[in-house]
């Protein structure tokens, strides 16, 4: 089903939470990269990245699903562990790997949430606003995995 058919069929109050969620969330990691890319404080970074992980969790919540797949995930990891430093100076005590994890995992959230304001715009299929936003969610949980264990 495409876009526009799918939300002709919501609920008003519907509709607007979930491209408001959307919206929140693509506004939230755009946040923490610019807070990352200008050394802002690391509990910053990573608390604008939960603020995304909570909002395209919930705006998932709000879209069907395909026969035989898992329904979101709840559960969401814990994100703050990283100190009031700067993000550079945290990202490089950690190692290597963790470093790398953690910005292609920002980078990653960004391009789905950029590609999945794509689907509504565009009136593409539901189907890929539920990819993009599962692998968004994917890539905010691996940050926030990674910065938790990351200590």
């Amino acid at each position: 089903m495409r876009w526009d058919a799918f939300a002709a069929a919501l609920s008003v109050d519907t509709h607007s939470r979930l491209i408001n969620l959307i919206t929140a969330g693509r506004g939230y990691v755009w946040v923490a990269i610019k807070l990352a890319q200008s050394d802002g404080e690391a509990d910053a970074v990573l608390a604008q990245a939960e603020q995304a992980l909570n909002a395209f969790d919930a705006a998932r919540a709000l879209l069907p699903r395909a026969k035989g797949a898992a329904a979101p995930d709840a559960s969401l990891p814990a994100t703050r562990q990283a100190p009031a430093e700067p993000w550079q100076s945290w990202l490089s005590a950690r190692s290597a790997a963790e470093a790398a994890q953690l910005a292609a995992a920002l980078d990653g959230a960004y391009a789905h949430a950029q590609a999945a304001a794509g689907v509504v715009t565009d009136d593409s299929e539901v189907a890929a606003l539920v990819q993009e936003l599962d692998a968004c969610v994917t890539c905010l949980e691996r940050l926030c995995r990674v910065a938790g264990e990351a200590r």
